[in-house]
């Protein structure tokens, strides 16, 4: 109700930033669409299909959907979600998967997603995803990384180790996204 066909009302206040900058990712929290049943969880999210625009609209070239909220509405949900962000050019990372993205200066960067909510995600297998998409030649990786404890304002040992090994693997940055709160 508060967006309606408004599509710049979410980045009306930072879109400066975003049309500044080379390429800008986002860790894309919930579904897109009316496909699939509603997850019995405490919270599930979705936005109308249309909602694509606000993402292509706002300087938002590419999204990570590895995180706890891109299932809430099953595999249909999701499914649906891939398709709608594919029809509006918006390329996307699933968990354990990568993207490679060029801007419009030539730069080529991959990022490499994982949703640590799922699990510990085996150190061995990323680091070795991480090894291959730097080796397909990208200038920078940028691992998105969904994880850490929900308002809590350290990153746990575990991240940084996780961290550390992606970091000794070959990414240039690592962008974790889920506490809610700065680590």
């Amino acid at each position: 109700k508060t967006v309606g066909d408004d599509y710049g009302y979410p980045f009306r206040n930072v879109l400066s930033y975003f049309e500044q900058d080379d390429y800008s990712f986002a860790n894309l929290e919930g579904t897109l669409g009316d496909q699939g049943k509603a997850q019995n969880k405490k919270y599930v999210f979705r936005g109308i299909g249309e909602y694509t625009r606000i993402l292509t609209e706002n300087s938002v070239n590419a999204v990570t959907l590895a995180n706890n909220h891109s299932f809430d509405y099953g595999q249909e949900g999701f499914d649906e979600t891939k398709r709608l962000l594919d029809e509006a050019g918006v390329p996307f990372a699933e968990h354990q998967s990568s993207i490679t993205v060029t801007t419009d200066r030539g730069l080529t960067i991959g990022m490499y997603a994982l949703d640590f909510t799922r699990g510990e995600p085996d150190r061995e297998q990323m680091e070795a995803d991480i090894r291959a998409l730097k080796e397909s030649g990208v200038d920078l990786v940028v691992c998105a990384f969904h994880w850490g404890r929900e308002n809590t304002f350290q990153a746990t040992k575990s991240q940084q180790e996780m961290g550390r090994a992606a970091i000794d693997a070959g990414a240039n940055i690592i962008w974790g996204h889920h506490p809610h709160v700065l680590q």
